[in-house]
């Protein structure tokens, strides 16, 4: 066992034989905690905090909250362990003798805790903030020292207008860095919008669709109608071929064998599917039709025609009435 095993055992010890400051524990919050004590002496200390944590939260107790920051120092979060000893040493009563562990570990791990100073480099737009390590950091905390765990850290500059700026920083134990910030380059503001009357004058018409467009979707209808078709007929053989084994399998009492259940069953879903598909084939056959006809129907632009040339069945009168 390592001499860093030992002496954390020591200290849980200490805490337990320490009263609590409640006579009768919920028995959720005792077991959480008695779970936690177990998983930090074999080492494994990421579930003793989160079972710390959540005894701490059903019911909230120093002697908990003791062990929670000792297990939060064991993983390295040492930001957060020493916020749960700054808080415990004034929450604890003067003459406790919890209070010489509490002030020793808070004074070594202030020494410990990288702290982070943002400054700005001009004065930040209106609702810009700085995210890091989890936190959302207006301007207004700007110049106060922030402790962090040790840790490589990605910033993020935001700002209405701007784009997003990104900064790279690592901290290490004691250290005091300082970050100077601005946001990203601003943004490109959107063309103005043309106004409705002179969209009006510079928009060409819209074109009725080509009838080569209405062809190949009325070609492409029937085709689906075709296949649903084929799986009509596919489905309603299935579903007679079943109607014959249920009329084998069962007799006139209506008494059937397991073959002639499961017969009746599928006949009866291969029937639905066959007078489903028959339906849509049905209503796309119909749909391509109609398009057929419109595309047929419709006469196709001349390539000449534009602001001046004349129409072919004006061209036609004209000739057949010259002397």
């Amino acid at each position: 066992m390592s001499r860093k095993r030992v002496c954390w055992l020591a200290l849980a010890s200490t805490i337990a034989l320490t009263p609590l400051a409640r006579a009768e524990p919920a028995p959720a919050a005792e077991a959480l905690f008695q779970a936690g004590r177990d998983a930090a002496r074999e080492g494994r200390y990421a579930e003793a905090c989160a079972k710390f944590s959540e005894s701490q939260r059903l019911e909230p107790a120093l002697g908990t909250r003791l062990n929670l920051a000792l297990c939060e120092e064991e993983l390295g979060h040492l930001a957060e362990a020493w916020a749960l000893f700054r808080a415990l040493s004034l929450a604890l009563p003067r003459d406790d003798e919890r209070m010489a562990l509490v002030e020793s570990h808070a004074r070594a791990l202030a020494a410990r805790v990288p702290t982070l100073v943002l400054r700005a480099r001009a004065p930040l737009p209106a609702g810009a903030r700085v995210e890091v390590a989890g936190l959302s950091v207006t301007p207004s905390a700007f110049g106060v020292a922030i402790p962090l765990n040790p840790s490589r850290l990605t910033l993020r500059v935001f700002a209405p207008g701007f784009e997003t700026r990104v900064y790279e920083l690592v901290l290490t134990e004691g250290q005091r860095a300082e970050l100077v910030v601005e946001p990203g380059v601003k943004q490109r503001e959107p063309a103005p919008r043309a106004s409705r009357r002179a969209r009006s004058v510079t928009s060409p018409p819209a074109l009725p669709p080509s009838n080569q467009a209405l062809r190949s979707s009325g070609m492409i209808s029937l085709g689906v109608a075709g296949s649903a078709l084929l799986g009509s007929l596919l489905a309603g053989y299935v579903a007679l071929r079943n109607q014959h084994t249920v009329g084998e399998e069962c007799d006139a009492s209506g008494a059937c064998s397991e073959a002639g259940l499961s017969a009746a069953r599928s006949g009866k879903r291969f029937a639905s599917l066959a007078t489903a598909s028959f339906a849509l084939s049905v209503a796309f056959a119909a749909g391509g039709t109609t398009l057929l006809l419109v595309a047929n129907a419709r006469p196709t632009p001349s390539a000449s025609s534009g602001p001046g040339a004349t129409s072919p069945q004006l061209a036609a009168s004209f000739q057949g009435s010259w002397p």
